[in-house]
């Protein structure tokens, strides 16, 4: 099946410009045209928001690319029970519509890789919904079918919301001693401990996003008269400072000083956090910072490295259990961290950035660790 669909733009019934609920041309606001202009003037709001792009992009793409390969109709003419049916493609699609994860030039590329997982769906669905809206306020559509949809929401109990992708101290530990252990006999091999040293210093320690990782400027870490801070801005568009710890100071310091600059930034710095280096381990100050992508490419291969560590050490369920670990469980990993060093949790919901104090409440593990304990009082008597 081919899923190009370069064809669309000259045809009228597939472009969306003559869609069933498109809004007149003197509410069109926002000038654009077919429905491809429009999902493009709809991103265009979130280009300095990475993560929130390319999750919208994702998301605008795929709903588009079904409304006019699988139901053979405009975007802007897909109606309640169109979406309703997508929802229910999206947790079954068809097969010729999966496949493995391949560059999307390539012939071998499809839309999914598979059915959607609940959190999949709610993301996709927030995603065109968030679309929808805007296209609407923009004058393109008249009205967000969507919209019309109840979604049907779970009720969640605290043990229902409890976050449980994070590192534990056990494999938080190997994943140090990985890194501490590593050979430093060339430049090149000083370069990647230290480097490594400081990204999970900056996860650890600052809670941060990857997406947020990958855009730090040295000038972001700023020390002020109330202590040092580094300034961001993270999901959502939203600005915000989080407090710097002693050892995240230190780490900064340390690293700066092993790729050649002063110990403390200068406000005006726009030397990537992590950067890359040359051949010989030379840091290249001046290339672009290292993408998301890459940064999760370089930690799957220090998990791996830890979960042979837990292994040796009689582990094998948390080292299964590492090998799953991407970069975002190290954010999680950072706020569980704060909430067992006792910090208070009001602190730990600010410096996480979370909007409601329920969200930090996930990070709380103690019960259940607890309950698990617990549980091993509770035997069974085989006699053989």
């Amino acid at each position: 099946m081919n899923f190009d669909l370069s064809f669309v733009a000259n045809d009228p019934e597939l472009n969306g410009s003559n869609g069933i609920y498109r809004a007149n041309k003197q509410q069109n606001i926002a000038k654009v045209d077919t429905d491809q202009e429009a999902v493009n003037a709809f991103l265009r709001e979130y280009q300095h928001s990475p993560a929130t792009f390319r999750t919208y992009s994702k998301e605008a793409q795929r709903v588009l690319m079904w409304a006019n390969l699988y139901l053979g109709k405009p975007l802007s003419s897909m109606d309640r029970e169109d979406f309703h049916a997508y929802m229910k493609f999206m947790a079954n699609p068809d097969p010729e519509w999966v496949g493995k994860k391949v560059n999307k030039d390539t012939g071998d590329w499809r839309p999914f890789t598979g059915p959607l997982s609940e959190s999949g769906k709610k993301t996709a669905v927030a995603s065109i919904n968030s679309m929808m809206t805007w296209l609407v306020n923009a004058g393109y559509l008249v009205g967000n079918p969507m919209g019309l949809i109840r979604q049907r929401s779970k009720k969640t109990s605290k043990d229902d919301v409890e976050i449980e992708r994070f590192l534990d101290d056990d494999m938080w530990s190997a994943l140090l001693t990985v890194v501490e252990t590593m050979e430093t006999k060339t430049k090149g091999d000083r370069f990647v401990k230290e480097r490594m040293r400081f990204m999970l210093t900056t996860f650890a320690l600052l809670g941060a996003r990857v997406s947020e990782i990958s855009t730090i400027q040295m000038g972001h870490f700023r020390h002020t008269v109330n202590g040092w801070f580094w300034y961001v801005t993270g999901k959502g568009d939203k600005d915000a400072r989080v407090a710097m710890p002693q050892g995240m100071v230190d780490g900064l310091i340390r690293w700066r000083e092993f790729i050649g600059l002063p110990p403390v930034p200068d406000r005006a710095e726009t030397y990537p956090a992590l950067v890359f280096s040359d051949k010989s381990g030379n840091p290249l100050l001046d290339k672009p910072p290292i993408k998301p992508r890459r940064i999760n490419q370089i930690l799957k291969s220090f998990f791996e490295k830890a979960s042979a560590e837990l292994i040796a050490g009689g582990q094998r369920s948390k080292a299964h259990l590492i090998k799953k670990a991407s970069a975002h469980w190290l954010r999680h990993t950072s706020i569980t961290q704060k909430v067992n060093a006792g910090i208070e949790r009001d602190i730990v919901r600010m410096e996480a950035r979370h909007s409601d104090s329920r969200t930090t409440d996930g990070y709380v593990h103690n019960q259940s660790k607890e309950r698990a304990n617990q549980a091993q009082k509770h035997k069974i008597n085989w006699s053989n």
